[in-house]
């Protein structure tokens, strides 16, 4: 495994070494953090595991006792100052601007603080590289039934998908582990009855799971998209501006105008 913290800083080298001793197998980095409440605004010292997709923490380094989860969506973001008040020093601040959710973790050093940053981004990287997605579904099953629900889903860009009642949720309803072999995605010809737009089916439960995409953004299965229009100029405007309002680089995803004026 390879070092996660920045050569420039003075003593990252046993910072970076100790993140990877204290890692069991499947883990990518493991260490002593304090972290700040989000209701209770106090500080306590918890042991973080960073796996892909989460960051745990325990009470203590045997990991008998999971006190929470912090999820990493692809759209996370990891930020640090390594300059400013004495209080602030080492902290990292981990958000994700859909799920309005930030929380607080502080380092015993910025060089520590230097490490698990860089951690934390090379996995973001790789993730997103792997083709991670997330955003809003509708699934069907479950308690459910046959009704659609909104659900945030997630897939890691490795081989987990998850869906959650909502974006600010840290704990999935629905996991499925590719690895295992136990579950399987089966694309829809056909959306089923009252479903939004294109669908897929989730195997590997006691019930199989729909799922449903809202939008032609969503249920895509290129990167371009086409939008054809004949008509005024006024509307071939609008719909020139909406297209590259909804085009995203990040989600692979463009809609270009294709039209005649008359």
């Amino acid at each position: 495994m390879g070092c996660f913290a920045c050569p420039c800083s003075s003593g990252v080298a046993d910072v970076a070494v100790s993140l990877d001793r204290l890692a069991l197998p499947g883990e990518i980095a493991a260490g002593w953090l304090m972290k700040k409440g989000r209701k209770v605004r106090t500080k306590r010292r918890r042991f973080f595991v960073l796996k892909v997709g989460a960051l745990e923490y325990y009470e203590d380094e045997g990991r008998a006792t999971l006190k929470g989860t912090i999820p990493l969506w692809p759209r996370t973001v990891v930020s640090f100052a390594p300059k400013g008040p004495d209080a602030d020093r080492g902290k990292i601040r981990v958000k994700h601007a859909e799920a309005g959710d930030e929380r607080d973790l502080y380092a015993s050093s910025v060089a520590e603080a230097e490490a698990w940053v860089g951690a934390l981004e090379r996995l973001q990287e790789d993730c997103r590289r792997g083709g991670a997605r997330e955003g809003y579904l509708h699934k069907r099953g479950g308690w459910s039934g046959a009704e659609y629900q909104p659900r945030w889903c997630v897939f890691d860009g490795d081989a987990v998908f998850s869906s959650y009642r909502g974006a600010d949720d840290d704990a999935p309803t629905v996991r499925l582990d590719f690895r295992s072999g136990a579950g399987a995605v089966t694309a829809l010809k056909r959306a089923p009855p009252g479903a939004p737009g294109a669908s897929f089916e989730l195997s590997g439960f006691s019930h199989p799971f729909v799922f449903a995409c809202e939008g032609v953004r969503v249920g895509r299965r290129h990167k371009d998209i086409g939008v054809c229009f004949c008509g005024t100029p006024v509307i071939g405007a609008d719909l020139d501006r909406m297209c590259k309002k909804h085009s995203s680089t990040h989600d692979d995803c463009i809609f270009t105008l294709h039209k005649e004026n008359f």
